[in-house]
């Protein structure tokens, strides 16, 4: 790079610019790192790597334009998948892959998140026994560092929420994993209205305490670091470990911050195993579910690479259904909070 950014203190998130003046995030922009490292014959093997090193059982990827080179090698190895494309001009969409030795996909719904953007979600139902499915929900919300962006993403989970409450049955439990482009703090005079959103809703988030960051890019003229990218759930599942993000120290120390020549994403992936339980006791801790292992991983596989991982142990005590009610009091608690 033609010159080296401090890294922002530990535990800050937010923009930092390198430049004074406005960021002009439509103009075409470049990452800070070399170009050899975006090259896609030189990302492939690595996303390939990061994704299938921790076995999982379910993949949510966002930002793929590449699905069925994604799809050709992930097939061989007893995964099958789902894509759909943003609408317009875009390129790019979400998909979803599974291993077909563990879950069954019975049904599949698309949805296009608001009439006026091309953003979309997949609903997808898994059957994991005979008396046992799970949804698998997987979304990418419209970015931008302005509160009318947030306002507008909320929109989107209204819209996506009430097709997630058509698409459920009885008691289904619900995985929402997507980069919701919202942070979980007010940073840059953007109050997140998202995240609190969702969980106003019901919606639990896998890692208990957030991560201190999930997408730190930096690009010739500023960096942003935030938490963007979640592993959510509603219903009867404990959480048995997740996959913790790299300290922030090392990657603070790389020039490139991210992507760079060992990440290839600027969004790091986040990996929980869940285990889908039929009765939950309160009164067990966290040491007897941190020694097993059930039901695999569910992915929010962004395009980078994690390191070591820990235990945790989340156990769910709110009712799995969504409901227009729920969807009615978390617009209300949101009206109230703006004022």
């Amino acid at each position: 790079p033609p010159f080296l950014p401090p890294p922002p203190p530990v535990g800050s998130f937010g923009l930092f610019k390198y430049i004074p003046g406005e960021i002009k995030w439509r103009n075409l922009r470049r990452f800070l790192c070399d170009k050899k490292f975006l090259v896609w014959r030189r990302r492939l093997p690595l996303l390939l790597h990061e994704i299938t090193r921790v076995d999982p059982d379910v993949i949510c990827l966002q930002e793929v334009d590449r699905y069925e080179e994604l799809y050709a090698y992930l097939h061989i190895r007893g995964f099958e998948g789902s894509f759909v494309k943003k609408s317009h001009r875009a390129k790019d969409g979400c998909a979803v892959f599974w291993k077909t030795s563990k879950l069954t996909n019975t049904a599949i719904e698309y949805v296009t998140l608001h009439a006026e953007n091309v953003h979309v979600a997949m609903m997808l139902r898994m059957k994991v026994s005979a008396r046992r499915s799970v949804i698998i929900v997987n979304t990418h919300l419209k970015a931008g560092l302005d509160q009318s962006y947030e306002d507008f993403r909320v929109e989107q989970l209204k819209c996506l929420l009430e097709k997630v409450k058509d698409f459920q049955q009885d008691s289904e439990d619900v995985i929402l994993c997507g980069d919701l482009n919202s942070h979980v703090e007010t940073y840059d005079n953007i109050k997140p209205i998202v995240y609190s959103f969702l969980k106003h809703c019901g919606f639990k988030n896998a890692y208990g305490r957030e991560p201190g960051y999930t997408h730190w890019g930096a690009w010739t003229d500023c960096e942003v670091k935030t938490i963007f990218d979640y592993i959510l759930y509603l219903g009867r599942i404990k959480v048995l470990r997740v996959l913790q993000v790299p300290p922030e120290a090392i990657v603070g120390s790389c020039p490139d911050r991210l992507p760079n020549q060992q990440y290839p994403s600027d969004h790091i992936s986040l990996v929980a195993d869940l285990q889908l339980v039929d009765d939950v006791d309160n009164s067990k801790d966290g040491s007897e579910a941190d020694r097993t292992r059930k039901n695999g991983a569910a992915v929010r596989g962004s395009k980078s690479s994690s390191s070591s991982s820990s235990s945790s142990s989340q156990t769910p005590i709110h009712s799995p259904i969504i409901s227009l009610s729920s969807i009615a009091h978390s617009i209300r608690y949101l009206l109230e909070r703006q004022g």
